[in-house]
């Protein structure tokens, strides 16, 4: 099947738990991801809107290896439920990747991910809940 390609308009990280997934909101399509593929696109989203640019290196997203793996697998998770080819992460060079959305559109239910029971997620808004700019806040 040949799914269109489309850039992302609106993303809402959203975080509530739905039957093992964490729901996400993909121009406005309810998407419920993995563990993995959710912790990837919650820390993609949160440095696009703390730092100029968005840049972030893989290391920075999860130490370790097969980043460029997980962020395929998300990919596909999220274009399976929006039956659009997304093309969400842009990668610079070798390492180096960011979220393919305006600041602007990127919005968080910084209450759920305050209490999420990843580390990697929940310290994010922890630590920089003031930072987080009420217009990214979803509350």
């Amino acid at each position: 099947m040949n799914i269109p390609s489309s850039p992302v308009q609106s993303l809402e990280i959203v975080g509530s738990l739905e039957e093992e997934r964490y729901l996400v909101r993909v121009d406005g399509v309810n998407v419920p991801l993995t563990a993995k593929s959710f912790l990837y696109l919650t820390r993609l989203a949160h440095f696009r809107t703390q730092r100029e640019g968005g840049w972030v290196w893989k290391e920075e997203i999860e130490p370790g290896f097969n980043q460029a793996r997980y962020l395929y697998r998300m990919k596909n998770e999220i274009s399976e439920v929006t039956l659009v080819s997304w093309n969400g992460v842009e990668n610079q060079r070798p390492g180096y990747y960011r979220l393919n959305a305006e600041p602007r559109g990127i919005k968080f239910n910084v209450e759920n991910l305050m209490v999420h029971p990843d580390y990697m997620i929940n310290s994010l808004f922890l630590k920089s809940r003031e930072r987080v700019p009420e217009a990214h806040k979803n509350l």
